[in-house]
């Protein structure tokens, strides 16, 4: 480095590198440097930790999604079953035509 400050050729460049930055700009420089170095290689896993946990939220809540709309059609179904049986058993049950009209439109 041309602008070395410690030119000495026994310390590697990047301990030359932090010591020069710390003479030239100060302590507070090198700290903050550490700190973005550190939290940015620490937020790395973290939001790749929380992605998987979306990525599976999602795909958890996909398949509740479609649990539920096959339960409510077959909780549908059911329902229509459940009335033409009631309705059947009415129309079996009527003893004249005014009963068994009043199955068939719901009275």
């Amino acid at each position: 480095m041309p602008n070395d400050i410690i030119p000495e050729p026994g310390i590697p460049a990047w301990l030359r590198g932090v010591l020069n930055i710390l003479l030239q700009q100060g302590v507070a420089v090198v700290v903050s440097l550490f700190l973005i170095w550190f939290i940015t290689q620490h937020l790395t896993d973290e939001l790749t930790t929380i992605r998987n946990a979306i990525e599976l939220h999602n795909a958890q809540s996909t398949g509740a999604v479609i649990t539920m709309q096959k339960f409510a059609k077959d909780s549908e179904k059911a329902q229509e079953s459940l009335v033409r049986l009631q309705r059947q058993t009415c129309l079996n049950t009527a003893k004249s035509d005014e009963q068994r009209r009043g199955c068939i439109n719901g009275g």
